[in-house]
Protein backbone atom coordinates (compact mmCIF):
# COMPACT_ATOMS: atom_id res chain seq x y z
CA UNK A 1 0.00 0.00 0.00
CA UNK A 2 2.42 2.54 0.86
CA UNK A 3 4.59 1.90 -2.37
CA UNK A 4 1.45 2.44 -4.56
CA UNK A 5 1.08 5.53 -2.72
CA UNK A 6 4.60 6.99 -3.27
CA UNK A 7 4.27 5.75 -6.90
CA UNK A 8 0.86 7.76 -6.83
CA UNK A 9 2.82 10.60 -5.76
CA UNK A 10 5.93 10.82 -7.34
CA UNK A 11 3.52 10.42 -10.52
CA UNK A 12 1.78 13.85 -9.31
CA UNK A 13 4.59 15.72 -8.89
CA UNK A 14 6.41 14.36 -12.03
CA UNK A 15 3.26 15.88 -13.86
CA UNK A 16 2.72 19.03 -11.80
CA UNK A 17 6.30 19.81 -12.38
CA UNK A 18 5.93 18.71 -16.14
CA UNK A 19 2.85 21.32 -16.14
CA UNK A 20 4.79 24.30 -15.03
CA UNK A 21 7.40 23.41 -17.53
CA UNK A 22 5.03 23.17 -20.04
CA UNK A 23 2.81 26.22 -19.64
CA UNK A 24 6.20 28.67 -18.67
CA UNK A 25 7.51 27.46 -22.26
CA UNK A 26 4.12 28.01 -23.96
CA UNK A 27 3.52 31.64 -22.45
CA UNK A 28 6.75 32.07 -23.14
CA UNK A 29 6.29 31.55 -26.45
CA UNK A 30 2.89 33.15 -27.27
CA UNK A 31 4.83 36.48 -25.46
CA UNK A 32 7.79 35.85 -27.92
CA UNK A 33 5.03 35.91 -31.08
CA UNK A 34 3.27 39.10 -29.76
CA UNK A 35 6.36 40.90 -29.73
CA UNK A 36 7.46 39.34 -32.73
CA UNK A 37 3.94 40.82 -34.83
CA UNK A 38 4.49 44.42 -32.81
CA UNK A 39 7.74 44.74 -33.55
CA UNK A 40 7.47 43.56 -37.25
CA UNK A 41 4.75 45.49 -37.87
CA UNK A 42 6.04 48.61 -36.63
CA UNK A 43 9.32 47.91 -38.88
CA UNK A 44 7.44 46.63 -42.10
CA UNK A 45 4.86 48.11 -44.06
CA UNK A 46 1.61 45.55 -44.69
CA UNK A 47 2.65 44.75 -47.99
CA UNK A 48 6.13 43.39 -46.70
CA UNK A 49 4.66 41.73 -43.73
CA UNK A 50 2.19 40.16 -46.07
CA UNK A 51 4.52 38.73 -48.06
CA UNK A 52 6.65 37.58 -45.33
CA UNK A 53 3.66 35.63 -44.36
CA UNK A 54 2.91 34.56 -47.89
CA UNK A 55 6.52 33.07 -48.33
CA UNK A 56 6.22 31.28 -44.95
CA UNK A 57 3.57 29.60 -46.51
CA UNK A 58 5.96 27.29 -48.45
CA UNK A 59 7.24 25.80 -44.88
CA UNK A 60 3.89 25.77 -44.49
CA UNK A 61 3.11 23.12 -47.61
CA UNK A 62 6.59 21.02 -46.50
CA UNK A 63 5.86 21.17 -42.83
CA UNK A 64 2.14 19.20 -43.64
CA UNK A 65 3.08 17.12 -46.51
CA UNK A 66 6.46 15.61 -45.37
CA UNK A 67 7.77 17.37 -42.05
CA UNK A 68 4.57 16.66 -40.15
CA UNK A 69 3.84 12.91 -41.15
CA UNK A 70 7.30 11.70 -40.37
CA UNK A 71 7.28 13.53 -37.07
CA UNK A 72 3.58 12.40 -35.75
CA UNK A 73 5.63 9.04 -36.64
CA UNK A 74 8.78 9.43 -34.67
CA UNK A 75 6.94 10.83 -31.59
CA UNK A 76 4.57 7.83 -32.22
CA UNK A 77 6.94 4.80 -31.61
CA UNK A 78 9.74 6.04 -29.51
CA UNK A 79 8.75 5.25 -25.84
CA UNK A 80 8.21 1.82 -28.23
CA UNK A 81 11.74 1.90 -29.31
CA UNK A 82 12.86 2.58 -25.44
CA UNK A 83 10.91 -0.50 -24.25
CA UNK A 84 12.69 -2.83 -26.91
CA UNK A 85 16.19 -1.45 -25.73
CA UNK A 86 16.30 -0.43 -29.13
CA UNK A 87 15.97 3.50 -29.21
CA UNK A 88 19.56 4.05 -30.68
CA UNK A 89 19.23 1.65 -34.18
CA UNK A 90 15.80 4.24 -33.83
CA UNK A 91 16.91 7.10 -33.56
CA UNK A 92 19.32 5.83 -37.10
CA UNK A 93 16.22 5.09 -38.55
CA UNK A 94 14.43 8.68 -37.97
CA UNK A 95 17.02 10.36 -39.14
CA UNK A 96 17.80 8.42 -42.12
CA UNK A 97 14.36 9.39 -43.36
CA UNK A 98 14.73 13.00 -42.53
CA UNK A 99 17.91 13.15 -44.85
CA UNK A 100 15.35 11.92 -47.58
CA UNK A 101 12.61 14.38 -46.76
CA UNK A 102 15.38 17.28 -47.08
CA UNK A 103 16.41 15.65 -50.39
CA UNK A 104 12.87 16.19 -51.43
CA UNK A 105 12.33 19.83 -50.25
CA UNK A 106 15.57 20.98 -52.53
CA UNK A 107 13.86 19.37 -55.33
CA UNK A 108 11.01 21.51 -55.11
CA UNK A 109 12.99 24.15 -53.82
CA UNK A 110 14.44 24.18 -57.50
CA UNK A 111 11.57 23.53 -58.98
CA UNK A 112 10.00 27.17 -57.80
CA UNK A 113 13.07 29.27 -58.32
CA UNK A 114 13.39 27.64 -61.60
CA UNK A 115 10.16 28.89 -62.45
CA UNK A 116 10.49 31.93 -61.17
CA UNK A 117 13.67 32.27 -62.51
CA UNK A 118 11.87 31.64 -66.01
CA UNK A 119 9.28 33.91 -65.17
CA UNK A 120 10.96 37.36 -64.75
CA UNK A 121 7.72 39.13 -64.03
CA UNK A 122 7.37 37.43 -60.78
CA UNK A 123 10.46 39.23 -59.37
CA UNK A 124 8.83 42.79 -58.78
CA UNK A 125 9.24 45.28 -56.34
CA UNK A 126 10.99 41.63 -54.07
CA UNK A 127 12.82 39.63 -54.94
CA UNK A 128 11.49 36.11 -54.65
CA UNK A 129 13.93 33.99 -56.31
CA UNK A 130 16.16 34.99 -53.34
CA UNK A 131 13.21 34.59 -51.19
CA UNK A 132 12.50 30.90 -52.02
CA UNK A 133 16.71 30.02 -51.44
CA UNK A 134 15.97 31.37 -48.06
CA UNK A 135 12.70 29.53 -47.24
CA UNK A 136 13.95 26.18 -48.52
CA UNK A 137 16.67 26.44 -46.19
CA UNK A 138 14.54 27.48 -43.66
CA UNK A 139 12.27 24.91 -44.33
CA UNK A 140 15.61 21.74 -44.05
CA UNK A 141 16.47 23.16 -40.54
CA UNK A 142 12.57 23.35 -39.19
CA UNK A 143 12.37 19.81 -40.38
CA UNK A 144 15.54 18.50 -37.51
CA UNK A 145 13.85 20.91 -35.19
CA UNK A 146 10.10 19.56 -35.42
CA UNK A 147 11.53 16.17 -35.54
CA UNK A 148 13.82 16.18 -32.96
CA UNK A 149 11.28 18.54 -30.15
CA UNK A 150 8.94 15.14 -31.17
CA UNK A 151 11.51 13.10 -29.65
CA UNK A 152 12.60 14.92 -26.49
CA UNK A 153 8.53 15.06 -26.36
CA UNK A 154 8.16 11.27 -26.39
CA UNK A 155 10.74 10.90 -23.76
CA UNK A 156 9.05 13.18 -21.48
CA UNK A 157 11.76 15.68 -21.64
CA UNK A 158 9.45 18.34 -20.84
CA UNK A 159 12.22 20.95 -20.15
CA UNK A 160 14.20 20.58 -23.34
CA UNK A 161 11.04 20.22 -25.69
CA UNK A 162 9.60 23.62 -23.70
CA UNK A 163 12.96 25.52 -23.91
CA UNK A 164 13.38 25.27 -27.57
CA UNK A 165 9.87 26.02 -28.01
CA UNK A 166 10.01 29.21 -25.70
CA UNK A 167 13.27 30.90 -27.45
CA UNK A 168 12.57 30.31 -30.68
CA UNK A 169 10.24 32.88 -31.70
CA UNK A 170 12.49 35.28 -29.34
CA UNK A 171 15.58 34.64 -31.26
CA UNK A 172 14.03 34.37 -34.76
CA UNK A 173 12.38 38.05 -33.54
CA UNK A 174 16.50 39.08 -32.34
CA UNK A 175 17.95 38.29 -36.28
CA UNK A 176 15.07 39.75 -37.46
CA UNK A 177 14.73 43.19 -36.62
CA UNK A 178 19.11 42.92 -35.74
CA UNK A 179 19.82 42.56 -39.78
CA UNK A 180 16.54 45.08 -40.81
CA UNK A 181 18.42 47.77 -38.31
CA UNK A 182 21.88 46.30 -39.99
CA UNK A 183 20.70 45.66 -43.45
CA UNK A 184 17.10 47.80 -44.18
CA UNK A 185 13.98 46.88 -43.74
CA UNK A 186 11.97 44.71 -46.49
CA UNK A 187 11.05 41.00 -46.38
CA UNK A 188 14.25 38.94 -46.93
CA UNK A 189 16.17 41.02 -44.67
CA UNK A 190 13.70 39.82 -42.25
CA UNK A 191 13.46 36.23 -43.57
CA UNK A 192 17.34 36.15 -43.36
CA UNK A 193 17.07 36.78 -39.80
CA UNK A 194 14.80 33.72 -39.40
CA UNK A 195 16.58 31.46 -41.39
CA UNK A 196 19.90 32.22 -39.25
CA UNK A 197 18.14 31.99 -35.83
CA UNK A 198 16.11 28.57 -36.94
CA UNK A 199 19.87 27.21 -37.49
CA UNK A 200 21.06 28.30 -34.57
CA UNK A 201 18.24 26.61 -32.83
CA UNK A 202 19.04 22.98 -34.22
CA UNK A 203 23.01 23.45 -33.65
CA UNK A 204 22.16 22.88 -30.00
CA UNK A 205 18.95 20.58 -30.21
CA UNK A 206 21.38 17.83 -32.18
CA UNK A 207 24.26 18.54 -28.93
CA UNK A 208 20.73 17.16 -26.80
CA UNK A 209 19.97 14.06 -29.00
CA UNK A 210 23.20 11.63 -28.01
CA UNK A 211 21.63 12.01 -24.23
CA UNK A 212 18.63 10.21 -25.47
CA UNK A 213 20.32 6.95 -26.43
CA UNK A 214 22.40 6.93 -23.13
CA UNK A 215 19.11 8.01 -20.82
CA UNK A 216 18.01 4.71 -23.05
CA UNK A 217 20.81 2.30 -21.90
CA UNK A 218 20.92 3.77 -18.26
CA UNK A 219 17.12 3.07 -17.69
CA UNK A 220 16.73 -0.06 -19.77
CA UNK A 221 19.44 -2.51 -18.86
CA UNK A 222 17.02 -5.50 -20.66
CA UNK A 223 18.12 -7.86 -23.78
CA UNK A 224 16.56 -6.60 -26.56
CA UNK A 225 13.38 -8.37 -27.21
CA UNK A 226 13.02 -8.34 -30.80
CA UNK A 227 14.85 -6.79 -34.07
CA UNK A 228 11.85 -4.05 -35.43
CA UNK A 229 11.05 -3.04 -38.58
CA UNK A 230 10.94 0.66 -37.04
CA UNK A 231 11.32 2.34 -40.48
CA UNK A 232 7.98 -0.06 -41.85
CA UNK A 233 6.00 0.97 -38.51
CA UNK A 234 6.76 4.90 -39.05
CA UNK A 235 5.51 4.51 -42.97
CA UNK A 236 2.37 2.45 -42.02
CA UNK A 237 1.94 5.19 -39.02
CA UNK A 238 2.92 7.93 -41.07
CA UNK A 239 0.97 7.66 -44.63
CA UNK A 240 -2.16 8.97 -43.77
CA UNK A 241 -0.34 12.01 -42.31
CA UNK A 242 1.10 12.31 -45.58
CA UNK A 243 -1.87 11.82 -47.71
CA UNK A 244 -4.36 14.22 -45.91
CA UNK A 245 -0.72 16.19 -45.14
CA UNK A 246 -1.43 17.94 -49.14
CA UNK A 247 -5.09 18.88 -48.46
CA UNK A 248 -4.47 20.52 -45.03
CA UNK A 249 -1.51 22.12 -46.41
CA UNK A 250 -3.98 24.15 -48.87
CA UNK A 251 -6.17 24.39 -46.39
CA UNK A 252 -3.72 26.33 -44.59
CA UNK A 253 -2.39 28.73 -47.28
CA UNK A 254 -5.31 29.08 -49.01
CA UNK A 255 -6.63 32.05 -46.69
CA UNK A 256 -3.15 34.09 -47.56
CA UNK A 257 -3.04 33.61 -51.34
CA UNK A 258 -6.97 33.94 -52.01
CA UNK A 259 -6.45 37.11 -50.02
CA UNK A 260 -3.45 37.97 -52.37
CA UNK A 261 -5.34 36.93 -55.45
CA UNK A 262 -8.82 38.97 -54.39
CA UNK A 263 -7.38 41.88 -53.10
CA UNK A 264 -3.23 42.83 -52.23
CA UNK A 265 -0.78 42.33 -50.16
CA UNK A 266 -1.72 44.72 -47.60
CA UNK A 267 -5.18 42.66 -46.77
CA UNK A 268 -2.50 39.64 -46.33
CA UNK A 269 -0.69 42.07 -43.68
CA UNK A 270 -4.07 42.69 -42.02
CA UNK A 271 -5.02 39.24 -41.92
CA UNK A 272 -1.69 37.84 -40.99
CA UNK A 273 -1.48 39.82 -37.73
CA UNK A 274 -5.20 38.81 -37.05
CA UNK A 275 -3.93 35.01 -37.49
CA UNK A 276 -0.97 35.75 -35.24
CA UNK A 277 -2.59 37.26 -32.32
CA UNK A 278 -6.00 35.80 -32.40
CA UNK A 279 -5.62 32.36 -34.06
CA UNK A 280 -1.55 31.38 -33.06
CA UNK A 281 -2.07 31.94 -29.60
CA UNK A 282 -4.84 29.83 -28.18
CA UNK A 283 -3.47 26.84 -30.62
CA UNK A 284 -0.43 27.62 -28.45
CA UNK A 285 -2.41 27.54 -24.71
CA UNK A 286 -4.61 24.40 -26.10
CA UNK A 287 -1.19 22.74 -27.53
CA UNK A 288 0.07 22.89 -23.70
CA UNK A 289 -2.76 20.12 -22.70
CA UNK A 290 -1.22 17.85 -26.25
CA UNK A 291 2.04 18.29 -24.84
CA UNK A 292 1.43 17.20 -21.66
CA UNK A 293 -0.77 14.30 -22.57
CA UNK A 294 0.85 13.11 -25.29
CA UNK A 295 3.68 11.06 -24.02
CA UNK A 296 1.09 9.04 -21.28
CA UNK A 297 -1.33 8.45 -24.29
CA UNK A 298 1.42 6.96 -26.57
CA UNK A 299 3.06 5.45 -23.64
CA UNK A 300 -0.24 3.78 -22.44
CA UNK A 301 -1.38 2.77 -26.00
CA UNK A 302 1.70 1.22 -26.56
CA UNK A 303 2.34 -0.50 -29.94
CA UNK A 304 -0.76 -2.06 -29.67
CA UNK A 305 -4.34 -0.23 -28.75
CA UNK A 306 -6.97 -2.64 -27.77
CA UNK A 307 -9.45 -3.05 -24.68
CA UNK A 308 -8.93 -1.34 -21.71
CA UNK A 309 -6.52 0.67 -22.73
CA UNK A 310 -8.68 2.14 -25.56
CA UNK A 311 -11.34 2.65 -22.92
CA UNK A 312 -8.55 4.71 -20.57
CA UNK A 313 -7.60 6.87 -23.52
CA UNK A 314 -11.44 8.02 -24.50
CA UNK A 315 -11.65 8.84 -20.66
CA UNK A 316 -8.48 11.35 -20.59
CA UNK A 317 -9.35 12.35 -24.02
CA UNK A 318 -12.92 13.80 -22.69
CA UNK A 319 -11.33 15.76 -20.06
CA UNK A 320 -8.93 17.31 -22.29
CA UNK A 321 -11.76 18.41 -24.59
CA UNK A 322 -13.39 19.89 -22.26
CA UNK A 323 -10.80 21.93 -20.61
CA UNK A 324 -10.15 23.08 -24.18
CA UNK A 325 -13.70 24.77 -24.86
CA UNK A 326 -13.28 25.94 -21.60
CA UNK A 327 -10.52 28.08 -22.76
CA UNK A 328 -11.42 29.05 -25.96
CA UNK A 329 -14.71 30.28 -24.33
CA UNK A 330 -12.45 32.29 -21.64
CA UNK A 331 -10.28 33.85 -24.50
CA UNK A 332 -13.40 34.39 -26.90
CA UNK A 333 -15.22 36.94 -23.93
CA UNK A 334 -11.44 38.39 -23.53
CA UNK A 335 -11.08 39.39 -27.02
CA UNK A 336 -14.39 40.55 -27.60
CA UNK A 337 -13.87 43.01 -25.09
CA UNK A 338 -10.11 43.81 -25.10
CA UNK A 339 -9.35 44.41 -29.09
CA UNK A 340 -9.27 47.50 -29.27
CA UNK A 341 -6.83 48.01 -26.18
CA UNK A 342 -4.73 45.15 -27.31
CA UNK A 343 -4.75 46.86 -31.24
CA UNK A 344 -3.90 50.43 -29.87
CA UNK A 345 -0.53 49.35 -27.84
CA UNK A 346 0.43 46.40 -29.51
CA UNK A 347 -0.09 46.61 -33.04
CA UNK A 348 1.05 49.76 -35.67
CA UNK A 349 -2.28 52.06 -36.30
CA UNK A 350 -2.06 50.99 -39.62
CA UNK A 351 -3.83 47.50 -38.64
CA UNK A 352 -6.36 48.97 -36.52
CA UNK A 353 -8.99 48.80 -38.86
CA UNK A 354 -9.28 44.70 -38.10
CA UNK A 355 -9.65 44.75 -34.53
CA UNK A 356 -13.48 44.18 -34.46
CA UNK A 357 -12.30 40.42 -36.14
CA UNK A 358 -9.88 38.89 -33.37
CA UNK A 359 -12.72 37.57 -31.09
CA UNK A 360 -13.78 35.75 -33.99
CA UNK A 361 -10.55 34.51 -34.99
CA UNK A 362 -9.94 33.60 -31.94
CA UNK A 363 -13.15 31.34 -31.91
CA UNK A 364 -12.16 29.54 -35.02
CA UNK A 365 -8.95 28.54 -33.50
CA UNK A 366 -10.55 27.03 -30.25
CA UNK A 367 -12.44 24.70 -32.30
CA UNK A 368 -10.27 23.11 -34.83
CA UNK A 369 -8.19 22.93 -31.97
CA UNK A 370 -9.71 21.18 -29.99
CA UNK A 371 -10.49 19.04 -32.32
CA UNK A 372 -6.94 18.28 -32.64
CA UNK A 373 -7.14 17.41 -28.93
CA UNK A 374 -10.06 14.65 -30.15
CA UNK A 375 -7.40 13.69 -32.73
CA UNK A 376 -5.34 12.59 -29.76
CA UNK A 377 -7.41 9.65 -29.38
CA UNK A 378 -7.13 8.20 -32.94
CA UNK A 379 -3.55 9.07 -33.28
CA UNK A 380 -3.29 6.66 -30.22
CA UNK A 381 -4.76 3.51 -32.69
CA UNK A 382 -1.88 2.14 -35.07
CA UNK A 383 -4.41 2.40 -37.52
CA UNK A 384 -4.55 6.13 -38.40
CA UNK A 385 -7.07 5.76 -41.79
CA UNK A 386 -9.97 6.66 -39.73
CA UNK A 387 -8.87 10.68 -39.96
CA UNK A 388 -8.44 10.65 -43.48
CA UNK A 389 -12.02 11.22 -44.87
CA UNK A 390 -12.59 14.32 -41.90
CA UNK A 391 -8.89 15.47 -43.10
CA UNK A 392 -8.96 16.00 -46.36
CA UNK A 393 -13.08 16.62 -46.89
CA UNK A 394 -13.03 19.18 -44.66
CA UNK A 395 -9.91 20.36 -45.97
CA UNK A 396 -11.43 20.85 -49.33
CA UNK A 397 -14.70 22.27 -48.00
CA UNK A 398 -12.39 25.11 -45.89
CA UNK A 399 -10.41 26.13 -49.47
CA UNK A 400 -13.64 26.49 -50.70
CA UNK A 401 -14.72 28.86 -47.79
CA UNK A 402 -12.17 31.00 -48.19
CA UNK A 403 -11.68 31.39 -51.53
CA UNK A 404 -15.64 32.30 -51.20
CA UNK A 405 -15.03 34.28 -48.67
CA UNK A 406 -12.51 36.32 -49.96
CA UNK A 407 -13.81 36.73 -52.97
CA UNK A 408 -16.42 38.37 -51.45
CA UNK A 409 -15.72 39.74 -48.16
CA UNK A 410 -12.12 40.18 -48.33
CA UNK A 411 -10.55 39.20 -44.77
CA UNK A 412 -13.66 39.21 -43.05
CA UNK A 413 -15.52 36.51 -45.23
CA UNK A 414 -12.01 34.52 -44.53
CA UNK A 415 -12.56 34.68 -40.82
CA UNK A 416 -15.86 33.66 -41.11
CA UNK A 417 -15.19 30.88 -43.34
CA UNK A 418 -12.31 29.84 -40.42
CA UNK A 419 -15.05 29.07 -37.89
CA UNK A 420 -17.42 27.06 -40.23
CA UNK A 421 -14.54 25.27 -41.01
CA UNK A 422 -13.36 24.64 -36.97
CA UNK A 423 -17.47 23.79 -36.49
CA UNK A 424 -17.37 20.94 -39.36
CA UNK A 425 -14.33 19.75 -38.34
CA UNK A 426 -14.71 19.56 -34.55
CA UNK A 427 -18.09 18.37 -35.25
CA UNK A 428 -17.10 15.13 -37.42
CA UNK A 429 -13.73 14.24 -35.05
CA UNK A 430 -15.81 13.65 -31.95
CA UNK A 431 -18.71 11.62 -34.18
CA UNK A 432 -15.58 8.97 -34.73
CA UNK A 433 -13.62 9.39 -31.83
CA UNK A 434 -16.31 8.43 -29.31
CA UNK A 435 -19.00 6.61 -32.03
CA UNK A 436 -17.57 4.26 -34.25
CA UNK A 437 -16.29 0.80 -33.25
Amino acid sequence: MKNIAKDFYCLIRRFSIDAIVVTFGRVLSALGSLVTVFLLTKNLIPSDYGALNLVMTFSIVITQIMIGPLGAGATRFYMASIENGDSERYLKTVFKAIKWINFLTIFVGLLVAVYIYIDQTKIHERNWLYLVVLITLFSLFTSYNTVINGLFLAAKRQFSASLFQSVEPWIKLLFAISFIYLIGSSTSVALFGYTIAIAIILFFQLRLVPSLIKADLEENDRVKEKKVDWLLHIKNYSMPFFLWGGFTSLHLISDRWSLQYFTDLENVGYYSVLYQIGYFPITLVIGILVQLATPYIYQKAGITFSGGRKEDIKKIGKQLILVSLLITVMLVVFFYFAHEIIFYYLISTEYSSVSYLLPYICLAAGLFATGQVATLILQSDINTKALLKPKILTSILGVILNVVGAYYFGVDGVVYALIIYGTIYLVWILIIAFKRD
